[in-house]
């Protein structure tokens, strides 16, 4: 009714606030796309936050408004930067985040031989560097991009098991493509393509999780050293490690982000 034809269309995301089941949490939430539902969403923690805040029925405290949500896969902090009752910007401190697998070799009709690294950032991702399917992060590749995501997650289905080794999460539809930055301290730019022909407009809160944790574990982010991340549209994310920890037997680390969200409308909906 809410994220599908004719109210939405396939690239809108749900979320359903419910209560929490834990008293450290302010309030649960769920998240949906067009085509599952989904464990976790980081820039929409960012926007479901900022409008909780803004309606009031979380009360804003100046400067710093902190929320605990409860989701699907744990406890998620959350502090927002409060000025005149008004949500500037949000960061999320997100769980811990890791590189699953390193170095997957696949098999992609169409392109050939691929090398990705398998990473969990609240979501598991296949991360391609976008220069080997010879595309850039922007608009003008995106269809390309959308084409080659389902293939990709089924040849990485296909020699690796992607699952979470605490939770046991195994969920796995999202392929990042990443493109270095060109200089050391310029902007990292990727897209997120994931479910059914969706794309992130934004730099995705997850994916950039992700993606730090992958930039960690090979020695090219240090701790407390902040990142910008750019997503396809040209929106940012700021990004920094927070520190490092352990996942069963696997190193991970504990990455937050911050972005900016509005609110666009109060709607009333009719199903007759």
């Amino acid at each position: 009714m809410l994220i599908c034809e004719p109210r939405g269309y396939h690239g809108t995301y749900g979320a359903v606030i419910v209560d929490a089941t834990v008293e450290e949490a302010d309030f649960g939430v769920f998240f949906m796309e067009t085509a599952n539902y989904v464990p976790y969403s980081g820039v929409n923690s960012i926007a479901v936050g900022k409008g909780m805040i803004e309606v009031g029925i979380v009360e804003a405290v100046e400067p710093v408004t902190k929320v605990v949500m409860e989701t699907c896969i744990g406890l998620v902090t959350l502090e927002f930067k409060v000025e005149n009752g008004h949500v500037l910007e949000g960061t999320v401190k997100n769980m811990p985040c890791f590189v699953l697998e390193k170095d997957v070799k696949i098999k992609v009709e169409g392109v050939g031989e691929l090398i990705v690294d398998v990473c969990f950032g609240g979501a598991f991702y296949a991360m391609v560097n976008i220069e080997d399917v010879g595309l850039e992060v922007g608009l003008k590749d995106i269809n390309q991009l959308i084409e080659l995501q389902h293939r990709i997650t089924e040849a990485v289905k296909s020699v690796t098991e992607g699952k979470h080794p605490i939770t046991g999460l195994d969920i796995f539809t999202n392929v990042i493509f990443y493109m270095n930055p060109k200089q050391k301290g310029g902007v990292d730019k990727h897209v997120d393509i994931y479910g059914m022909k969706e794309w992130d407009r934004s730099p995705c809160g997850t994916g950039t999780s992700a993606r730090m944790a992958q930039l960690h574990a090979r020695g090219e982010m240090g701790l407390q050293e902040e990142f910008i991340f750019e997503g396809a549209t040209g929106t940012q994310l700021r990004g920094m490690i927070l520190g490092e920890t352990q996942v069963g037997e696997i190193p991970a680390v504990y990455p937050q982000f911050t972005g900016k969200a509005s609110v666009i409308g109060l709607n009333n909906l009719i199903l007759e």
